[in-house]
This record gives structure tokens, C-alpha cells and sequence, in this order.
């Protein structure tokens, strides 16, 4: 999924869950059969607990947990070797999102100058080390015209990606001047024609899931449970207030069910998380 942008909300108000109780909640989802963990933000590398832990404390103790697949989202600019060295240790995968090969393109996109060279230099030590990792590109207007050329780039230093995603339009992403052309979203972001594959027992599971949401479970970094990162207006509970079997019996769960739960780290609601160099809520 591409970046969202969050508005300002009442959420920066909420009590942000601890060390302890991030822990907690790796456990119960994962008692609960969750078998994928992602660690999203804002940029998680930017996460402190109270006795100075870090994303890769909570990573390390979901693979103690273990989840089968392991995943951190960053724009890479806070990776230094030791903690690339620990993430290969750890065994687990990393994803980054580069949005051109024109440094002046990307930097403008993220507003920290400097931060494409951050993210270069971390890809080549991620790949040095040998730790499994993709690179997206999330579309626009402003990298449009170098999209395809960051994609090439990609797979010309062996890393794994997904197709161009298009921006979603969400909270202050609506903003018409960073949809990309119609060109590019007829390319990119239109069906034209059949590109899918269907059998029985997909066919099953999504006449009776929502094909979306189905296998996904959002938590935010005070506690909100959602179906979606993008579904911030479905709120099914909250770990503080209940405890998590009792939020997981509501309206929606048969919508959706279990199996992919997203650790939603340092989440910002206060910024336009692309815009300020953190990283953008992605996945897929």
C-alpha cells in the first residue's frame, strides 16, 4: 500500500502503549495466530521505549515469539551497520522506500536534503550484509517522470520490488497536486483488463472475507485496533481500554479475521509523514 498522509487529530492526546505493553501484544496476536509482523510508523527507528529500547528490541522478541515473517518498514536514513548487522542476525526483512534516482527529486518529496544519500548508502550495506530486503517506489507527480529509472535501479542492485504504486488519497493525500498524470495512473493505476487469476478456493474465502481486509489486523502506538492502516475511521477497539479477546469479537471481525498483524510504531498523526523524512505507512 502507498503513504498515507494523517491529518491532525485527537490522537496525539492518547496514551502511547509501553515497552511492556508492546510486548504483551506481540504475544497475545501471535497466540491468537498471527503468523506476519510488521513494524510501520512514522519511521520506527524513531521509537524509544522508557528504558531506551528500539524497534529491533520488539523485533527480536516477536522472533523469540515466532512469527514466521518478520518485517521492517523504513526510509532507511536512520540504518547504521551495527544495527544492519543485528537486523542479519536477527534474520528478519527490511523494506525501504526510495521515490527517485534523481537525489534532488527524492530529497524534495521527503523535504530533508540529504536524505537519498542516507538511503543509498544504507541499500548498499543492506546488500553488503546480504539482508532480505525489497524497495518500493510509491508514484506521484513530483517522480513520475524517473519512476520507471528507480525501478530499474532497483533491480540492477538485486533487490526485490512490487509495481509502482499509486499514492492513496488519504487525509492530506487527496491533494490533486500529488496525484501523477492521467497517463501514468492509466498505466499505473487502472485495471484495463483482467491481470488476476482466480480459483475455488480463493473465490471461497472472498465471497465470504472482505478480499482486502481479510488475514489483516492494524495496531496503532496508543492502542486502536483497526482492520487496515487505511481504514482509520474503523476503530474496533483498543488494548489499553479491553482486552484484546474482547475487542477481537466485534462487528467487523468476520470481515476481516486474523493472520497478519502490523505493529504501527512512532505514528505521527501531527505530520505529513512523507514530507517530513519519517516513514510513510506502506505495505503489502
Amino acid at each position: 500500500m502507498p503513504p498515507t498522509f494523517q491529518e491532525k487529530s485527537d490522537q496525539v492526546d492518547k496514551i502511547k502503549l509501553t515497552f511492556d505493553q508492546w510486548k504483551a501484544q506481540e504475544k497475545n496476536v501471535h497466540d491468537l495466530g498471527c503468523e506476519t509482523c510488521q513494524f510501520i510508523g512514522g519511521e520506527p527507528f524513531l521509537y524509544r521505549g522508557e528504558k531506551g529500547e528500539t524497534v529491533l528490541d520488539l523485533a527480536e522478541y516477536a522472533k523469540e515469539l515466532g512469527f514466521k515473517f518478520i518485517e521492517i518498514f523504513t526510509n532507511a536514513t536512520l540504518l547504521t551497520q551495527d544495527r544492519i548487522n543485528r537486523i542479519k542476525n536477527l534474520e528478519i526483512n527490511v523494506a525501504v522506500s526510495l521515490y527517485s534516482t534523481d537525489p534532488e527529486v527524492h530529497d524534495k518529496i521527503t523535504r530533508t536534503k540529504g536524505s537519498h544519500k542516507k538511503t543509498m548508502e544504507a541499500l548498499e550495506m543492506l546488500k553488503e550484509v546480504g539482508v532480505p530486503t525489497r524497495v518500493e517506489t510509491i508514484l506521484m507527480k513530483q517522480n513520475e517522470e524517473s519512476a520507471e529509472e528507480t525501478q530499474k535501479l532497483v533491480d540492477e542492485m538485486g533487490f526485490s520490488h512490487r509495481r509502482l504504486d499509486v499514492l492513496r488519497q488519504n487525509g492530506r493525500g487527496d491533494n490533486l497536486n500529488l496525484l501523477p498524470s492521467n497517463k501514468s495512473l492509466l498505466i499505473n493505476g487502472i485495471m484495463t483488463s483482467p491481470n488476476f487469476y482466480i480459483n475455488k478456493e480463493t473465490l471461497s474465502k472472498n465471497l465470504h472475507n472482505n478480499s482486502c481486509l481479510s488475514g489483516k489486523i492494524a495496531i496503532t502506538d496508543n492502542g486502536d485496533i483497526l482492520p487496515c492502516v487505511f481504514s482509520r475511521d474503523q476503530v474496533v477497539g483498543n488494548i489499553i481500554e479491553a482486552p484484546y479477546p474482547k475487542c477481537a469479537y466485534n462487528p467487523y471481525e468476520g470481515k476481516w479475521g486474523k493472520g497478519y498483524w502490523k505493529l504501527d510504531l512512532e505514528h505521527k498523526p501531527i505530520y505529513i509523514n512523507i514530507m517530513e523524512g519519517g516513514e510513510e505507512i506502506n505495505e503489502s
